[in-house]
C-alpha cells in the first residue's frame, strides 16, 4: 500500500497544487474524536479504543502529570529500537500461528465485521512473536512460531475493542450510565423517567460526560428517552436491549486448554527447533 501526498498552496498566481514524495507502506491510520460514533463505513474498517472515564483513572492520569512536572527530563536512547527494526526488516522473517485455525473454530460469528477485525488480530499476534523472535521456536524452514504468550498479549490488547466493535460487549461509559439508571429505578426515584441531572448527581460525574453516554445508550437501545426534543432535559428509562457481557475472542484458557490441539497443529507444520538467531551488538 502507498500513500500519495499532495498539498495546495496559495501563490501570487492563485492556488497551486504540489505533489510530495509517495510514502511506502505498510500504513496505519489513527484518529481521535469526542463523537459517540463515526460513519458506519469507517467504523467497520477500524478498531475503536474507548477511553476509560472512571474518576479513579482520571486521577491517576493527573497524578502522573504532576509527577512528570517534578522530574528531570530523561533523554531516551532510541538507537537499540532502530537497530531492532533494521535487523528484523533485513532478515524478512516469517511468522506462523500454529493455533490460528483453532481460534477460528472457537469464534462466535455474529457480524460480518469480524472478517476485517480478525486479520488485525492475527497481525498483532505475529508482531508480538516477531519482536520476541529470540525467545520463540522455529520450524525447519526458519519460520518463527507464535506461542501462547503472543496470543495472551494480543488478547489483552484487542479483545475489548474488538468485542465492543462487534457489540459482544459494551463500552464502559454506556455500561455505567445504564447501571445507574437500573439502580435508581430499583430505588423508585421516578416512574416517568430519570432526569439527566439526577443521573449526573447519582454518578458524581460531569453532566457533559453523562449526557454523551446517555445519548449513546439511547441510540443503541439500552435506554429510552421519555422527554425527547431539542433543548429539553432527557428523562430516561431502561430500553428493550440488555447489556452485553460477552467476548468476541476466545479466552487464552480456552484456546490452550490441555487437549493437545495446539501441539498437534505445531507438529503438522513440522517439528520445531529452538531459534538460535544471535546479534551480539543488539541488547535484547
Amino acid at each position: 500500500m502507498k500513500v500519495p501526498w499532495q498539498v495546495i498552496q496559495k501563490t501570487a498566481n492563485g492556488m497551486k497544487g504540489e505533489k510530495l514524495p509517495t510514502v511506502e507502506g505498510p500504513i496505519s491510520f489513527m484518529m481521535a474524536t469526542t463523537a459517540n460514533n463515526i460513519h458506519h463505513e469507517d467504523q467497520s474498517r477500524m478498531l475503536t479504543l474507548n477511553l476509560d472515564e472512571n474518576p479513579q483513572r482520571i486521577k491517576e492520569a493527573l497524578r502522573n502529570k504532576a509527577l512528570g512536572l517534578s522530574k528531570t527530563e530523561v533523554t531516551l536512547n532510541l538507537e537499540p529500537w532502530h537497530e531492532l527494526h533494521d535487523f528484523i526488516a533485513n532478515k524478512k522473517m516469517e511468522v506462523v500461528i500454529p493455533y490460528a485455525e483453532r481460534i477460528v473454530d472457537l469464534l462466535e460469528i455474529g457480524s460480518l465485521k469480524i472478517q476485517r477485525d480478525f486479520p488485525k488480530f492475527l497481525s498483532t499476534i505475529k508482531a508480538c512473536a516477531l519482536v520476541h523472535f529470540n525467545h520463540r521456536e522455529q520450524d525447519k524452514n526458519g519460520r518463527i512460531l507464535a506461542n501462547e504468550n503472543d496470543y495472551r498479549i494480543a488478547y489483552d490488547l484487542l479483545n475489548e475493542p474488538i468485542s465492543q466493535g462487534l457489540e459482544a460487549s459494551v463500552k464502559p461509559g454506556i455500561r455505567e450510565v445504564v447501571e445507574a439508571v437500573t439502580d435508581l429505578s430499583k430505588m423508585g426515584v421516578s416512574v416517568d423517567g430519570i432526569s439527566h441531572s439526577k443521573l449526573a448527581e447519582h454518578m458524581v460525574r460531569d453532566r457533559s460526560v453523562v449526557g454523551r453516554n446517555i445519548h449513546a445508550a439511547v441510540s443503541q437501545g439500552y435506554l429510552r428517552n421519555e422527554s425527547p426534543g431539542q433543548g429539553r432535559e432527557a428523562k430516561v428509562m431502561l430500553g428493550d436491549r440488555k447489556l452485553s457481557n460477552g467476548s468476541a475472542l476466545p479466552s487464552p484458557e480456552l484456546v490452550f486448554k490441555k487437549d493437545n490441539a495446539v501441539r498437534s497443529a505445531v507438529e503438522q507444520i513440522e517439528q520445531p527447533h529452538r531459534n538460535y538467531f544471535s546479534h551480539e551488538s543488539l541488547p535484547w
